[in-house]
């Protein structure tokens, strides 16, 4: 920085470009790019650039020290921390923080002394060691021979004190520093000082990519040589996975006996999904005593491979069950809230493994480090012109016109406002477009297949391809209510991107028993897609703000993921926080929010990122402890027991608010729900064996009137829900409807 204070601003500016010319060649030049940024720029522009070098540099300390600071001041916290624990291990005495903050800096009671370093780990630190360390800055003016002498044996008995990670296999490293409670509780200071959230929220084991699958049936589905195939290429990928920094991968075959016994755990039922997941959980319990855990987990196969959990529904609708992953990314059973990502490739209803294939090699090309880069490493001018034009953007302010274009939304034009709001964090109002007008014969297919990232905001039918739009209560415009907006022949073949999908539509995401002709979410896949993130049962959000169920939900996942979020951790982060949001707002879950967290799966690598290639460069995935007392809510029909529990004036107040959106449904007749709370033996009892719930009302005497309505899409019927929860004073305190 001293440098950089000597020089003015305009001298800067001219020198900078012809500078630029060799970043990527040499750390100093983009080292001095940073500093440059961090005298003259934002912090967000800082905070881009500081990911862009330190994803290039990962072993530079100043890029750890600067994206570690410059994180912590924009509320990453977990990424801050997690990277200054870094320098503490790799620069004890702190060498770097001085020469980039100064000796007084922020965060300098983080790097020990001499005394505190000897103090706090009970050894007598040797002389020689802190010399190196950069402490002890005297010389004795004797050369000493350190690996014949006691100095050498202390040393090395030293850092036997330390109990530092060192390499034991494949996978990487034995358990971290296993005596760091006083450096935790440095770090709970300072975050409790900067209003933050303490590390011992967080999980520090080294994060496994486990790819789970059932041996038997994938060979009674495709036969032993297609299998063999099959695992031959998931073994690729675990090669791949493993060659980024601080992940080793597994293939877990809970089904096979040979493999089972080498891991040292019970063989379980491959039909059933519960013993699958309590498989998980013993592999989770026996890498924690390597220092390991489940970073992310991706199932390989459809239900007849590895089955869905189907879970019972909490609202009042036509679904019998939910078919979710969610129990398969938590240890306990409270798999409302995930703790590790979770991804699913599917297959179709074929006996056909091509489709398998093709999202396994895409998520190797995705995780292989491109031969090119190394060239472009020790070339000038290597640095790609969109690399270039993305970071200055971000830099000087604004998102280019194209970074907009590069997304589309598509909504019924019924709740247009609330999808604008959803799609947000990717673009803004002018890119989303509404049906009708717009219907599957007028849609510009290739504005759709050009586009990185597409949000659907449809109805959508369980025994149906096609997803519909519904017209504005105020369109008095002759044509159907309920348009055809999107089916699967809409979808390009070859679109110009991996692209990332999120479907609000009911159903946008069940697969079962259905081709990529019968389903948009498979012909999506076929098509070389990154990502689907869907529902696989009917989805509940909101006419207009503020914004509920599946139009949070896909809120919060655009916006974590373009902070730079893997797809799978940006689901998981958005459910954790829909369900914060919610208990938040009402201090409870109800039934539209529970089936939200459980019914929206993603199809698709869980670690993979927005921007192409990841160049062998994973970001690490902290397992979050999550400490929030969630609570749930169930809905017991009263109808029949205290059906004028509301008053006349109420129910006509709430008919007029759906007269306007939802013409006809008011004519129905209406369930009464009373809302009740389930302990925490209730959730036990409930969503896993089945056995009777218990209950007991809620004080707030909140009561849920349950409307619907049958319509006819293209022969097919298909309903309506519409859920309006009224409290005590017969004030309408939140309205979701079906999508």
């Amino acid at each position: 920085m001293d440098a950089l204070e000597a020089v003015n601003e305009p001298a800067l500016d001219e020198a900078l470009p012809n500078l630029l010319q060799f970043s990527g060649e040499s750390v100093l030049v983009d080292l001095f790019h940073l500093l440059y940024a961090m005298k003259f720029q934002p912090d967000d522009a800082v905070l881009v650039l500081a990911r862009l070098y330190h994803d290039r540099w990962p072993n530079t300390l100043q890029f750890k020290l600067i994206l570690a600071d410059y994180a912590i001041k924009k509320g990453d916290e977990i990424l801050g921390i997690e990277l200054l624990q870094e320098c503490v291990k790799h620069d004890l005495a702190g060498l770097s923080t001085k020469r980039l903050w100064g000796a007084n800096h922020a965060y300098r009671h983080l790097w020990p002394m001499e005394d505190e370093l000897s103090a706090s780990l009970g050894v007598k630190v040797p002389t020689p060691l802190l010399t190196r360390l950069g402490i002890n800055q005297l010389t004795s003016g004797t050369v000493v021979d350190e690996a014949n002498s006691d100095i050498g044996d202390d040393l090395t008995n030293f850092e036997a004190s330390l109990e530092l990670p060192r390499p034991i296999n494949q996978q990487g490293y034995t358990s971290p520093v296993s005596n760091n409670d006083e450096v935790i509780s440095i770090f709970e200071k300072v975050s409790t000082s900067l209003g933050k959230k303490s590390p011992r929220m967080v999980d520090g084991r080294f994060p496994v990519y486990v790819i789970v699958t059932c041996r038997g049936a994938l060979e009674h589905k495709y036969g032993p040589e297609s299998a063999g195939i099959i695992f031959g290429v998931m073994k690729n990928l675990v090669s791949t996975i493993s060659q980024a920094p601080g992940w080793s991968a597994m293939v877990f075959t809970p089904d096979d006996k040979e493999g089972m016994r080498e891991l040292g755990l019970e063989l379980k039922n491959p039909k059933d999904p519960w013993q699958i997941k309590l498989a998980l959980n013993d592999l989770d319990q026996q890498l924690a005593k390597k220092g390991s855990m489940i970073g992310a987990l991706l199932i390989v196969g459809g239900n007849d491979i590895v089955p869905f959990h189907q879970l019972p529904n909490p609202t009042d609708d036509n679904d019998t069950a939910i078919l979710s992953d969610n129990p398969y990314g938590s240890i306990d059973e409270n798999y409302y809230i995930p703790e590790w990502p979770v991804g699913r490739m599917p297959d179709e209803n074929t006996n056909d493994p091509g489709l398998l294939l093709l999202q396994l090699r895409g998520a190797i090309r995705d995780h292989a480090t491109p031969k090119s880069a190394e060239k472009k490493s020790v070339l000038p001018f290597s640095f790609s012109i969109e690399v270039l034009v993305e970071f200055f953007t971000a830099l000087f302010g604004g998102k280019p016109e194209t970074q907009a274009k590069n997304s589309i939304g598509y909504s019924a034009a019924i709740w247009r406002r609330s999808s604008i709001a959803a799609y947000r964090p990717i673009g803004s109002a002018n890119f989303v477009i509404a049906s009708p007008p717009i219907t599957s014969p007028k849609l510009d297919k290739l504005w759709l297949s050009e586009t990185e990232f597409a949000y659907f905001n449809l109805h959508g039918i369980e025994d149906g391809a096609e997803w519909f739009g519904q017209k504005d209560f105020v369109d008095a415009s002759d044509g159907p209510d309920y348009p055809v907006a999107l089916q699967p022949t809409d979808i390009s073949p070859t679109p110009r991107y991996r692209q990332i999908i999120f479907s609000e539509a009911c159903y946008g995401g069940y697969i079962e028993s259905k081709n990529a002709d019968q389903s948009i979410a498979l012909r999506y896949i076929t098509s070389g897609c990154k990502g689907f993130i869907g529902s696989t049962a009917i989805a509940y959000g909101s006419i207009q703000p503020p914004l509920i169920g599946a139009d949070l939900l896909a809120f919060l996942f655009w916006k974590r993921l373009q902070e730079g979020y893997a797809q799978g951790d940006a689901l998981m982060r958005a459910k954790v926080e829909l369900a914060q949001e919610m208990q938040k707002r009402q201090n409870f879950l109800d039934g539209e929010d529970q089936k939200t967290l459980l019914s929206f799966v993603l199809y698709g690598d869980p670690l993979a990122r927005v921007k192409g290639e990841t160049g062998g460069k994973i970001s690490k995935i902290e397992r979050e402890k999550i400490s929030d007392q969630i609570i749930i809510f169930s809905e017991t029909d009263i109808t029949a027991h205290e059906p004028l529990r509301i008053s006349d004036k109420t129910i006509a107040e709430v008919k007029q608010v759906l007269s306007a959106y939802l013409p006809g449904l008011v004519e129905s007749d209406y369930d009464l729900y009373q809302q009740f709370v389930i302990d925490s033996e209730g959730v036990h009892s409930k969503f896993r064996m089945g056995a009777p719930e218990k209950l007991q009302r809620h004080e707030s005497g909140n009561v849920v009137m349950s409307f619907q309505k049958e319509t006819i899409h293209l022969d097919e019927k298909h309903r309506y829900f519409a859920k309006v929860t009224v409290n005590t004073d017969g004030r309408v305190i939140k309205l979701a409807v079906s999508r």
